[in-house]
């Protein structure tokens, strides 16, 4: 679980600030709110940034009021598919968009018949559609109203990926943990604030973590006991941190940070390093040894946008790179590269513990079939973007059929929605040639 900064929560602030303040406190990493101000939306300017105080940018956060931002497109479908040029650009891995208003009915429309189009076209990321609040208006002081459209518990099961807001839900008096455990499945990204009580009935968003009514610190261990590997942004009103004042700005993210790792895990969980930062360093170093990999079992899945736990990373490879992979970590060697065999699979494996992840490596991987030793590998190939770097991969499509054959049909039943249709079906019909079948 990797905990990052919105933007928008000190939007009043430049980015240069916002960007050097989140690294002081400890985040992992920044979402990226598109606004009019052309800094959050140049992104050679964004990568500078990131470079400069070592903070990626994880998620890309599209704008609310496209008409509003000069020299963008002015209707939403346009204004996403920018927005997810810029994500990609960034290196970014989530999109997070907004429902539409009553008034938007041809935005909804897209939504419905049309988003699945756009995950298709951008495979490396993920598009997380965000519940919205109910809100109090003057006029209307019987109860809070819904202003958009598709904005019920009924719509929401029916989007693939969902950002999950913890202050939006408060606006519902909804009991969060409960509908956490009803769209666990579905949960790519997390707004977190908490919610204040201003009177009997209403409610006050975006608040600190430790300022309000809902049970943050029981909502992150319930992500962190189920393996929850995304990301969770802060994402909080500027007047919330005291922006008026930058001491207590500094002081209050820290403590966002201190409540983030106190909750999100036990100092096990803490320490436990960010695989994607570690596997995109050691995929550079595999590049520049010449060593051929490809990322295969969950991590390679989790790569492909599936919401899986990481635990360790399985690289297949010819029998020559395992050596050669050897003799260049040797000294994080935990069991050096030798033929083993079990009773179901056999390969030149090995295992090592590079920049604190468990890396075990593969070459020649072979399955027992009717007492025969026949290959395994994986055939298909495809790279996946991460923060910059190309990560060499198997189809999603191969990974899904081999979970089905080895019966893990939960796993397989999370890959399905993210695959690609023609692909899997070119393996199931033999053009594609793979071991699984």
């Amino acid at each position: 679980m990797r905990f990052t900064l919105s933007t928008g929560s000190l939007y009043t602030y430049g980015l240069n600030r916002i960007f050097a303040l989140a690294q002081e406190a400890g985040f992992d990493g920044i979402e990226v709110l598109a606004d009019v101000d052309f800094d959050t939306r140049q992104p050679a300017y964004l990568l500078q940034l990131a470079e400069r105080y070592a903070m990626p940018i994880f998620s890309v956060h599209a704008t609310f009021w496209p008409r509003r931002l000069p020299a963008w497109p002015a209707k939403h479908p346009e204004s996403i598919a920018r927005t997810a040029e810029l994500a990609t650009a960034v290196g970014a891995e989530i999109v997070v968009l907004h429902l539409p208003f009553r008034n938007e009915r041809a935005y909804g429309r897209w939504l419905r018949a049309q988003l699945t189009d756009l995950q298709a076209k951008y495979p490396n990321l993920i598009f997380a559609v965000e519940n919205m609040p109910l809100q109090w208006v003057r006029w209307w002081p019987f109860g809070p109203l819904n202003f958009w459209r598709m904005n019920t518990l009924k719509a929401w099961s029916k989007f693939p990926h969902l950002t999950l807001d913890t202050t939006h839900v408060a606006t519902r008096g909804w009991d969060l943990l409960e509908l956490y455990a009803g769209l666990r499945g579905q949960i790519a990204h997390v707004h977190l604030s908490n919610a204040r009580r201003l009177g009997r009935r209403r409610v006050q968003e975006h608040r600190r973590l430790e300022d309000g009514f809902l049970p943050l610190g029981d909502f992150l261990a319930r992500l962190a006991a189920d393996g929850y590997a995304g990301v969770v942004t802060v994402e909080q009103n500027p007047l919330a941190l005291d922006a008026q004042d930058e001491a207590q700005v500094r002081r209050h993210l820290r403590e966002q940070v201190a409540f983030c790792r106190a909750h999100g895990g036990g100092p096990e969980e803490t320490r436990r390093p960010d695989w994607r930062a570690a596997l995109r360093q050691l995929v550079l170093w595999l590049d520049e040894a010449g060593v051929g990999y490809k990322v295969v079992g969950g991590t390679g899945v989790a790569l492909h946008g599936v919401a899986v736990p990481v635990h360790d990373v399985d690289l297949e490879m010819s029998v020559e790179d395992t050596y050669r992979f050897q003799q260049r970590f040797a000294e994080q060697t935990l069991e050096p590269v030798a033929l083993r065999e079990s009773e179901t699979y056999r390969s030149h494996f090995g295992r090592f513990e590079i920049a604190g992840l468990i890396v075990e490596v593969m070459g020649d991987l072979q399955r027992r079939e009717d007492g025969r030793w026949t290959p395994t590998s994986t055939l298909t190939e495809a790279t996946v973007n991460l923060a910059g770097v190309p990560v060499r991969v198997p189809w999603l499509e191969e990974e899904t059929l081999a979970y089905i054959r080895r019966g893990r049909m939960g796993r397989a039943a999370l890959c399905l929605p993210h695959c690609d249709h023609e692909r899997l079906l070119s393996l199931l019909r033999g053009e594609r040639r793979i071991y699984v079948i």
